[in-house]
């Protein structure tokens, strides 16, 4: 019969979805303390990747006057919709307003750091 979908294919269909959604949420909000003591809010979908185009003086204008130390705050699983609304949320707290953040979910995970930091040598 022409027109009926077989479950294959059905299944197909929502595996396809399925694999859609969870590529749309490797989306990350992260803040860099910075080596002016300064922290940077910023948005990506590949961390390692944007922390070493920081280091280089590439990308955002703001660390070509100052270094990145290490990142403080990742937070993953946002859309880059959800992760953009974050971003600017975070952007607009005082450095006191996200300290509490930072040491908020430090404390959620138990730990005094992020799992995972990728530190530079500085000068």
């Amino acid at each position: 019969m022409q027109g009926r979908v077989s479950n294959v294919e059905r299944c197909d269909a929502i595996m396809d979805v399925l694999i859609d959604v969870r590529g749309k949420m490797n989306w990350q909000l992260y803040i860099i303390l910075c080596s002016d003591n300064s922290l940077y809010t910023g948005i990506t979908t590949d961390m390692e990747r944007r922390f070493r185009r920081h280091a280089e003086g590439k990308g955002a204008k703001y660390f070509r006057g100052r270094q990145p130390v290490r990142v403080v705050l990742l937070e993953s699983g946002h859309t880059r919709s959800s992760a953009g609304t974050r971003e600017a949320k975070v952007k607009a707290f005082s450095h006191a307003a996200k300290m509490r953040l930072i040491e908020e979910v430090a404390r959620e995970d138990g730990d005094s750091q992020p799992r995972k930091t990728w530190e530079i040598s500085l000068p």
